[in-house]
Order: structure tokens, then sequence, then C-alpha cells
């Protein structure tokens, strides 16, 4: 009798697990309306701040199959510029990239070298348009429509959802000024919790590669993302960078280094490759 009851409660813990599984496709005004308003919810108001210091954080770099692991800390003025420093495990400073408006420096100081481009070097080599605001908002996890440049192919949008979850996807094309081929935005949304759990977009065109994956954590929905997976191209290299965020200070006066003086400065012009 008591291993009959077991089985009765495992059936009924089954049973409403399953009651929270998907009912199918919805209308397509409904999907239409449902997939937009998930992608907005990624917007961050524009008061929500004005700095960002990320003291600790994982940095892993895949470049052509060469991986390696560092700590970071990042410190950002919105719209104004965005220092990334890499250092190992033990404290050594390796590396320390530098995104201003107009401009970026790139120091290795290992090697105790200087690179200073434009974002027309930079969409060379990745193969697509940025700048200073795309890469913000990229590396932010702040949402923008115009970035990469794609239109929805809202025929091809699919939602599904349940008591509990909404998944979806989102065809996206490519823009008539676009060498971006079609691809697709995913995403999963807890309705429970009211966030978005992850939202990814990936294309490949004439052999250039963007592929960005985001995920939260357990904060509210437009939290900033606790991790960020990037792959793309640089010239004929394929780079694979990943970021773990482990706590982030909004609105810190920190005062931060953005250059190296005896570190000479080269300017790279388009034709030159850097690394």
């Amino acid at each position: 009798m008591f291993h009959k009851i077991k089985y009765i409660l495992l059936f009924v813990v089954f049973a409403n697990f399953f009651s929270c599984t998907f009912k199918g496709k919805i209308s397509q005004d409904e999907s239409l309306q449902a997939d937009m308003s998930l992608l907005d919810s990624l917007v961050i108001q524009s008061s929500s701040f004005k700095t960002i210091f990320i003291p600790k954080s994982t940095f892993r770099l895949d470049r052509s199959g060469y991986y390696r692991s560092l700590k970071s800390t990042v410190y950002a003025v919105r719209d104004s510029i965005l220092i990334i420093q890499l250092n190992t495990s033990l404290g050594i400073k390796v590396a320390k990239s530098i995104f201003a408006k107009d401009s970026i420096c790139f120091f290795d100081l290992q090697e105790g070298k200087g690179y200073t481009f434009d974002y027309q070097y930079l969409s060379l080599a990745m193969g697509f348009d940025v700048n200073f605001i795309a890469i913000q908002n990229l590396f932010l996890g702040l949402y923008d429509p115009n970035f990469p440049f794609f239109s929805y192919n809202t025929g091809a949008s699919i939602l599904t959802e349940s008591d509990c979850l909404v998944e979806g996807s989102l065809q996206i094309e490519s823009s008539d000024n676009s060498i971006n081929s079609p691809g697709l935005i995913s995403f999963n949304y807890s309705k429970t919790f009211c966030k978005l759990n992850s939202y990814s977009i990936s294309t490949r065109a004439n052999q250039n590669i963007f592929s960005l994956d985001y995920i939260w954590g357990s904060e509210i929905y437009n939290s900033f993302p606790q991790r960020i997976e990037i792959d793309f191209n640089f010239f004929d290299q394929i780079i694979g960078i990943d970021f773990d965020f482990k706590s982030i200070k909004r609105n810190s006066e920190i005062s931060v280094s953005s250059d190296f003086p005896n570190i000479k400065v080269i300017p790279l012009p388009l034709e030159h490759e850097v690394f």
C-alpha cells in the first residue's frame, strides 16, 4: 500500500510538471506582438547608469584554436569610453583596450607595443559596419535593433508558450545595404520571474561570422548580462571571446588610467593587420 501511494504521488508531481509544457504556436499577430515585446524588454533605460565598473570578471580568448583564460576589469562611461584591462591570475597586466568615440587603442603590455585605429578599420576587419555606440551596446547587453543591421522576417516568426515559459525565434534578414546573410534571434523568457534568460544572434556570409549570446542571472530582466559569448571575424582569423561578470558597480567614481606613456603607439592604416 505504501509503495502504491508513493507511485501515485510521483505521478501527481510529474503531471503538475508537464502541465507547464508548451501549448503550441499561437496566432501570427499575437506571435509578432509578443516577440517584439520580449526583444524590447532588453532595453536598459538611459537613466539607469552613467558609469559602469566591473572589477572582477573572467575573460576567455579563442583565437583560431589558441585558448587563453585571463582576469579582466571593465570600466565604461556611458556613450563616451569603454576600457577593458586583462591580467593574469597573478595580477600581471597583459593587455588593455580603450574604445573612445572616434578611435580604439590597444596596448600589448607583454610586448610593450601599442596600436591605434578607427572604427572604419574595425568594420573592415569584422565584415560589417560598427561604431562606438554599437560596441558599447553589444558589450553591455543594451539591445539595439539597428545592430547588427538586420530586418525582421515576421512571417517566419515562431513563438510557443506555457503558463510558465515563453520560447521563440525571429527569422532575420539582411537589409539592402548589409553584407550579412539571414540569421536567427532566439530567446526564452520565464514569466514567473519576468526576465529574459538568454538572447542570441548568429549570421554567416562570405566567410564572415558573427555570433552573440547573452545569459542573464537571477536578477530582473533589465539587469546587465552575467555572461557574454561573442564569435567574430578579424580579417582572416576567427576570434571567440567569453566574459563572465562577477560583480557590477553602477555610477561609481573610479579613476582609471587610459594610457601608458612609455609605450609608443603605432597608427594602423586600413591595409595593415595588427594580429
